[in-house]
């Protein structure tokens, strides 16, 4: 609700948009189901699954209202910055910031520090928000550029209940998102070696 108060819709659509699927139950338009509705028109006899959590599937505000709600974590990593620069010249070069597609979430970062504070905030947002977070789903990579494939550091990760996870950052292998895989040897040696 709050998040789409800041974004300017009024308190009393907002309420509407996110209370009405409050205790639902969603029916699929099966041939059966529509078979039923119309020789009888009665909800209670159609085949429906009960709303336990989330935002709704197949209905038209649902994105919306998750746009809303995970754009305050994309502000708030925003603020955070970010320290990995691309770019052509020296003087074009920009900070690439986080990429996120519906609620997947990928940080770019030159630092394990900074990479660490983003990680802090989308757990704190997490918990805050009431989403569950897939610390199993977490994965980390760190690209070298040089001989040295550098040392073995470690992000904290804070689960339901702020419970800590240490996960090692991969130096090497192939990282998989929204379907495209990635190869961390600047060679391409992790993709070929999967041929």
């Amino acid at each position: 609700v709050y998040s789409l108060w800041r974004l300017g819709v009024p308190e009393d659509v907002a309420e509407y948009l996110c209370r009405m699927d409050e205790e639902g139950r969603t029916y699929v338009r099966t041939p059966e189901n529509v078979e039923k509705w119309r020789a009888s028109g009665c909800v209670e006899e159609l085949c429906g699954v009960d709303v336990m959590k989330g935002t709704g599937q197949g209905d038209i505000p649902s994105p919306m209202v998750w746009v809303a709600a995970f754009d305050t974590l994309l502000e708030g990593l925003g603020k955070i910055g970010g320290s990995f620069y691309v770019g052509g010249d020296w003087d074009g070069a920009e900070v690439v910031s986080d990429l996120a597609y519906a609620d997947d979430l990928v940080s770019v970062e030159g630092n394990v520090e900074n990479l660490q504070r983003k990680a802090d905030l989308v757990c704190a947002w997490c918990l805050a928000t009431g989403v569950k977070l897939s610390v199993e789903k977490f994965r980390t990579f760190g690209i070298r550029w040089g001989p040295s494939k550098g040392g073995n550091e470690v992000l904290r990760i804070h689960g339901m209940g702020w419970k800590e996870e240490l996960m090692e950052m991969k130096g090497e292998g192939v990282m998989k998102y929204l379907g495209v895989e990635w190869d961390m040897s600047l060679e391409g040696e992790g993709l070929f070696l999967k041929m």
